[in-house]
C-alpha cells in the first residue's frame, strides 16, 4: 500500500493507513493536535486549498422519473395486463386490487 499523504501533498509519516495508525501517529502526520485541533491560520488555509468539508449529494430523481421506473419490471407491466384483462371482463374487485398493488 502506497504511503498515506499529508494535505498540501507532503509525504506523511504514516506507512499504512489511518485507520490501522495510533491516533498520535496520524495527528503528527497532520500537523495537528487532539486538544488543541488547528491553529485557527492552519484551518483558514486548509479551507482556501480544500474547501469545505462536505459530501456532495446526489441530484434527487424527480417523483414523475421515480413513477415511471417502476414500469420497466416485467412483474410490473404483467400486473397492468392483468388489471387490463379483469376490467374488461368486469372483475372489478380484482382490478382494483390489482391497481393498488401496482
Amino acid at each position: 500500500m502506497p504511503p498515506v499523504t499529508q494535505p498540501g501533498g507532503g509525504k506523511a509519516d504514516l506507512e499504512r493507513p489511518p485507520w490501522l495508525s495510533s491516533a498520535d501517529t496520524v495527528l503528527d502526520a497532520l500537523d495537528t493536535h487532539a486538544d488543541k485541533g488547528l491553529a485557527a491560520d492552519e484551518a483558514d488555509s486548509r479551507l482556501q486549498r480544500y474547501g469545505l468539508n462536505m459530501i456532495r449529494g446526489k441530484s434527487k430523481t424527480p417523483w414523475y422519473e421515480v413513477l415511471l421506473n417502476q414500469f420497466r419490471s416485467v412483474i410490473v407491466l404483467v400486473m397492468v395486463g392483468a388489471a387490463i384483462l379483469s376490467s374488461a371482463f368486469g372483475m372489478w374487485a380484482e382490478t382494483i386490487a390489482l391497481a393498488v398493488v401496482i
